[in-house]
């Protein structure tokens, strides 16, 4: 999923006009890179953390039950 969501930034960001053309467009890049892949990687965070209890509290009943 993180490969999915995140893996074509750097294709997206290049196809980008130059920076040195719009001043403008670096804030950008900045802002991409650092603020809007954060809530993107807590969200996938999330996820994986909530399938890990489940599988782990799965694993626990099949172990009481045997």
């Amino acid at each position: 999923m993180l490969v999915v969501l995140l893996g074509p930034l750097p294709l997206v960001l290049t196809a980008r006009p130059d920076t040195g053309v719009r001043p403008g467009s670096a804030l950008i890049v900045w802002a991409v890179l650092g603020v809007a892949v954060y809530p993107a990687l807590v969200v996938i965070g999330r996820w994986y953390v909530v399938r890990a209890e489940r599988n782990e509290r799965d694993t626990a009943d099949l172990a009481e039950r045997a």
